[in-house]
């Protein structure tokens, strides 16, 4: 047998895979035009059977006895969508047509519910200028988180149905020039949407993955168990979700802290290995308030908090105190009757609603107070939604 050649959806089963990878050799297990390679044979048989290259038998729908009527109600059953099928196979083939092999960094926006919106950026862009516009780089939904990858880096997304899926900056360009969207390459349930990504290169190179919830509840997955399930075959889906909805994604190593801010201006800091097992209630948000960001950090870093109207104060983080336990209010950290929207540090990329902006923050003094100062000139209408170090990788 010199090679293998796996056909039809059901081939691509990793296990399967192995199977026949252990039986033959990785080296002739193959895999050609997956979804139609049965369809193009038949297309060659057809073309042999009209030229009379090939002699077959002839049938014709006289000669095959229809099936008997079925008694009851006719089954429920959708019409099947051709053209979204058609897309699945292009993508899952891998036969797009691209114009360049994307060496540069890719920007994802995450916005309301499934929307994720993946720019090139080129280097040239980001370093010649000081504020990017997201619609002149063909953003129009309403972003409430950014990251930046490799097109082949994996981002982690995690749902409001605590559902782990995996993509690619690549794969989301792809799925953007045929014009699907998430729910289209991924089964998302009714009113199930992305709550928050992150990357899952950085996050695996750690013990554990934290995920913290907007009421405040977080807790700490061991990846050496959790790895295996999130990247099969089958989305993960957590049986006991924390209460509330994801609002951090990070990775964490035992020896870890981090510190949580809330949409009203209080925080608290948290070794990860005071986190109970099961889970730990790390700030009461009581009914309104809510936690909206999350950062890893030593005790002698510098954080920028940041509200929604570009007002800001530094501090150091040893001032965010440690609970005695869990449950417990946060301490007011910064005076503002606009709500906090993120955490950031020196050298930032903002996001607001309508740009990307390169701060430095070399201005804001450090102050023991939660007393801040306007640092960020916003535009009518505009307002701050998040923070990242850098727009290279």
């Amino acid at each position: 047998i010199d090679a293998v050649i796996r056909t039809g959806g059901s081939a691509q089963i990793p296990v399967f895979h192995d199977l026949l990878s252990n039986m033959f050799g990785a080296e002739k297990v193959q895999s050609v035009n997956t979804f139609s390679s049965v369809t193009a044979g038949l297309g060659v048989l057809a073309h042999k059977i009209e030229s009379g290259e090939l002699e077959a038998q002839v049938f014709t729908p006289e000669d095959v006895a229809p099936p008997p009527q079925a008694k009851g109600s006719k089954p429920r059953i959708s019409r099947a969508n051709l053209d979204l099928m058609q897309k699945r196979i292009t993508l899952a083939e891998g036969v797009m047509q691209r114009s360049d092999d994307l060496e540069d960094s890719i920007v994802v926006f995450l916005g309301e519910g499934q929307k994720l919106r993946a720019e090139k950026l080129t280097a040239s862009q980001v370093q010649e200028k000081v504020v990017i516009s997201l619609p002149d780089i063909g953003l129009s939904l309403q972003p409430q988180q950014v990251i930046v990858a490799k097109p082949d880096e994996h981002l982690l997304l995690i749902t409001s149905q605590y559902r782990f899926l995996l993509i690619t900056p690549r794969q989301l360009l792809d799925l953007q020039s045929l014009d699907m969207g998430l729910g289209d390459h991924h089964r998302m349930a009714v009113e199930e949407t992305v709550c928050r990504m992150g990357s899952w290169s950085q996050i695996t190179c750690k013990e554990r993955l934290l995920i913290i919830t907007n009421r405040g509840f977080a807790r700490a997955f061991p990846l050496d168990i959790l790895r295996r399930s999130v990247e099969g075959p089958v989305p993960l889906k957590l049986d006991e979700r924390l209460f509330g909805l994801p609002v951090g994604i990070i990775g964490v190593d035992s020896e870890d802290e981090f510190v949580l801010i809330t949409k009203n201006g209080r925080g608290l800091r948290w070794p990860v290995q005071q986190l109970r097992v099961a889970g730990t209630q790390v700030v009461n948000c009581g009914k309104v308030d809510q936690v909206v960001d999350v950062a890893l950090a030593l005790p002698d870093d510098e954080l920028i908090l940041l509200t929604a109207d570009g007002f800001g104060r530094k501090l150091v983080v040893r001032w965010v105190p440690i609970p005695s336990g869990p449950n417990k209010s946060g301490k007011s950290l910064i005076a503002r009757r606009s709500s906090l929207a993120t955490v950031a540090k020196e050298n930032n990329w903002i996001l607001t609603n309508q740009n990307l902006r390169a701060m430095a923050f070399t201005s804001l003094p450090m102050v023991d107070s939660t007393k801040s100062k306007p640092v960020i000139k916003l535009d009518p209408q505009e307002f701050v939604v998040d923070a990242l170090p850098s727009l290279l990788v």
